[in-house]
């Protein structure tokens, strides 16, 4: 399992937008247009720890999670409520992950014209540690070994 499957998994968790929470994209054409709200979460990038010797076990992800709405209210109203169920969560596990802390960092709106949908983004910075070594299946050979060759 993979650290973004339990990030859905907490924000399904949450009932905002029921059970419609992807990663990167909603569902594209030809499939079935998703209902609204939903949300579309993605990893904005690592921010890596280390100390003077090495990595820390502590991972720093940054978090953009966009709510879509037909509606402008209703979509500020989810993200009000997004941030206050998420900002300042600290010091707890869930599945199979610790989460050190989840802070909120900004928030921004726009509206979509070719899709008349109105979007809330918001960012979180996310800092867990994993408590199982997550299962990582190489599709091809490790090119650390091609390289050694």
């Amino acid at each position: 399992m993979i650290f973004e499957d339990v990030l859905r998994a907490m924000l399904v968790q949450l009932n905002l937008v029921d059970k419609r929470v992807w990663l990167m994209r909603a569902p594209q054409k030809p499939t079935v247009v998703p209902m609204v709200p939903y949300m579309v979460f993605l990893p904005v990038g690592p921010s890596p720890l280390h100390s003077i010797t090495a990595p820390l076990d502590v991972l720093r992800r940054e978090y953009q999670i966009t709510i879509f709405d037909t509606s402008q209210s209703r979509a500020l109203a989810i993200a009000d409520s997004l941030r206050k169920r998420f900002d300042g969560l600290h010091d707890f596990n869930y599945l199979d992950i610790h989460f050190g802390a989840i802070l909120y960092r900004l928030q921004t709106v726009f509206y979509e014209n070719d899709v008349e949908l109105h979007s809330v983004v918001t960012t979180f910075d996310i800092f867990f540690q994993y408590l199982v070594n997550p299962v990582i299946n190489p599709l091809r050979q490790d090119l650390r070994q091609d390289l050694r060759k």
